[in-house]
């Protein structure tokens, strides 16, 4: 699936808001807490709208009304499969390069065993968490220099 996501920033607000389109739709998307990669604190409360896919540009200049601007785009294709129930999620973003990412929707109560069983799954692949402060370090590059680099 390709897709593109561009996040908006606010003089008003701290909130993450986006305004995304991929093969199938449009929408506008509020993360209500802080983007967090860590698996310990990946909770994140989020507040949907979709839209048709031919409805981002209107989508984007609404949000230009009122006051929003582009921070950044990101322009992203993204593998999606099922593996032993988890959600395993393989990105390329043009100009930062790929992620691997493993979701378990699960409750608070079970929160602790999902994470142990995530990370079972990296460590089976052979791979490591990334600390959260590589991935906030490489978004802020990324941020910083995009223009260039899409």
């Amino acid at each position: 699936m390709d897709s593109i996501s561009i996040k908006l920033k606010s003089m008003s607000s701290d909130k993450d808001l986006r305004v995304q389109k991929n093969n199938s739709h449009s929408k506008i998307l509020l993360k209500k807490s802080m983007v967090c990669n860590s698996m310990c604190n990946s909770t994140k409360p989020e507040i949907e709208i979709l839209a048709k896919k031919n409805d981002f540009d209107t989508l984007l200049e609404f949000l230009e009304t009122l006051g929003h601007e582009v921070e950044v785009k990101l322009f992203r294709k993204r593998h999606i499969f099922n593996w032993d129930d988890i959600t395993v999620c393989i990105d390329f973003t043009r100009g930062y390069g790929y992620i691997l990412k493993l979701e378990l929707v699960t409750s608070d109560q079970d929160k602790d065993i999902v994470i142990h069983k995530l990370r079972e799954k990296l460590h089976f692949l052979g791979l490591e968490e990334t600390p959260e402060h590589v991935f906030d370090e490489k978004f802020k590059y990324y941020k910083e220099n995009w223009k260039d680099l899409v």
